[in-house]
């Protein structure tokens, strides 16, 4: 039986004390070291052939280094003879390494700006429930969260993104950014979970309104069952009974837009999937944390 449900994240629910931020941290961390092997192997790849590159740059600096010292010991009227340079040239391979030159440079540039963005949507991620308010890139927030997922999202999955030119709003970057990472993993699962053989979606999708701005992230997942809508927020409570979640995900999920002022609602469909919808206001005043 399929039914659709949408289920917002009440105010008159307030969630169970948490004691203090250190549970909602030590979740926060345990995700993103979650990712740890997938991210060590997304970094390795390209540092491999970077290495490779940096090796084939030093063999070249040789070998033209001993090629401009032997023109210099042939003396210039030997040079003035056309097939001594060409014999010389040709010894030392320089049109090969003069071709291949660029691409070493290009390839390597790739390869550590891949490293590089991968290591700063990490550094974005390492942060607190106090972290400051600021001005908020939300583009940039998700291209955050989906570097970090690649390595999960490339299992079968096709993610499509609609997300035009944003505002900038107030908020907590790395807070929103383990948000959007927490969701986008939810997914993941849910798309894996419903079947090996069907092709994973998710849609990424972005509305600015006047007074909000609303992100949403749907998958072609297994769905939540009707009964299990009501529970989705409160603590601990997880859909993946064979799994080892934490069933914290979309209760910090609500504790962080709760703060900024926002909220977050999620619609499912059994054996359809699933679409969460985060409202973000443009102008707000930071809310103390349930």
């Amino acid at each position: 039986m399929k039914s659709n449900h949408t289920v917002p994240s009440p105010e008159n629910r307030s969630i169970p004390p948490l004691e203090s931020d250190s549970l909602e941290i030590l979740y926060q961390r345990a995700m993103v070291g979650s990712l740890v092997p997938g991210l060590i192997h997304e970094i390795l790849n390209p540092l491999g052939y970077t290495r490779a590159n940096l090796g084939a740059l030093k063999r070249y600096t040789a070998m033209i280094t001993a090629f401009l010292g032997e023109l210099e010991a042939s003396g210039s009227a030997r040079l003035e003879e056309p097939e001594t340079l060409h014999s010389l040239m040709e010894t030392h391979n320089i049109d090969f390494i003069l071709e291949d030159l660029p691409d070493l440079g290009s390839q390597s540039e790739e390869g550590t700006g891949r490293i590089h963005g991968l290591l700063v949507a990490l550094g974005s991620m390492i942060t607190s429930p106090d972290e400051a308010m600021t001005t908020v890139d939300l583009q940039g927030v998700v291209e955050s969260a989906l570097c970090l997922a690649r390595n999960r999202l490339k299992r079968r999955m096709r993610v499509r993104k609609n997300i035009p030119h944003l505002p900038a709003i107030p908020g907590q970057p790395g807070q929103l950014g383990l948000v959007v990472l927490s969701l986008l993993l939810n997914s993941t699962d849910a798309v894996e979970a419903r079947s090996a053989d069907s092709k994973g979606r998710i849609t990424l999708s972005a509305e600015p309104g006047a007074e909000n701005v609303l992100l949403r992230i749907t998958d072609n997942g297994c769905g939540i069952a009707p009964g299990d809508l009501n529970s989705i927020f409160d603590p601990c409570f997880s859909t993946w009974k064979s799994r080892q979640g934490l069933g914290l995900g979309l209760t910090f999920a609500r504790r962080i837009l709760d703060r900024h002022g926002g909220e977050i609602t999620v619609e499912s469909t059994r054996d359809v999937g699933t679409t969460i919808t985060l409202r973000l206001p443009l102008e707000q005043a930071r809310k103390d944390s349930p």
